[in-house]
């Protein structure tokens, strides 16, 4: 009944939440009583379709669960201010899939919701360091606007996810210290 509930209010993840965690107290019971009973015993069948039964509604609730809650908290990453509210909400995205990913680590569309959120991440400790080096040239600090391009450039090589797009980025990054180099001859700034 429970299960049904959530379904119908399919947007509202706490119903799935509480139904893939009664789904899961049931399959450790289940375990549990499989363990005790005998081979020809008339329980056999009813605990191994019961297990089977709960099992596919524990993955489906988990992943909608998974889904609603990683979206919205990568959309309210996106809204926030500091540079630290948005990591910090965020990595909460990324723990709500690695949850998920401990009971289905081959999952397909959570591997690639993982990789998509740790991408995020990045792009936003990118995004904050590139800023960052800008306003540093901006002042004629050269040497900090060298250090954190270079601190951008650590993050995009952490990207697990390399591409086209990252080698560009990192191109450009890259273009941004030789122009300050050129540009700064008299105050020779160290390569770090």
């Amino acid at each position: 009944k429970k299960s049904e509930a959530a379904k119908v209010l399919m947007k509202l993840s706490e119903g799935h939440r509480e139904v893939f965690e009664l789904c899961r107290e049931y399959l450790d019971i289940n375990r549990r009583e499989l363990e005790n009973v005998g081979a020809g015993s008339p329980r056999l069948a009813g605990l191994r379709r019961g297990r089977e039964i709960v099992g596919e509604l524990h993955k489906f609730h988990l992943m909608v669960w998974a889904e609603i809650e990683a979206r919205e908290l990568t959309t309210d990453a996106k809204n926030r201010a500091t540079i630290a509210e948005k990591t910090d909400t965020a990595q909460r995205a990324l723990n709500v899939i690695q949850t998920a990913l401990q009971n289905y680590p081959d999952e397909p569309k959570l591997i690639e919701s993982e990789e998509a959120v740790k991408g995020f991440i990045t792009s936003i400790k990118v995004a904050h360091f590139i800023e960052q080096a800008e306003r540093s040239a901006f002042k004629g600090n050269f040497k900090r606007a060298v250090s954190h391009y270079k601190d951008a450039l650590f993050f995009l090589a952490k990207e697990s996810k390399q591409g086209k797009e990252t080698d560009l980025l990192a191109e450009q990054i890259n273009s941004e210290i030789q122009k300050i180099l050129e540009v700064s001859p008299k105050k020779r700034i160290s390569t770090l």
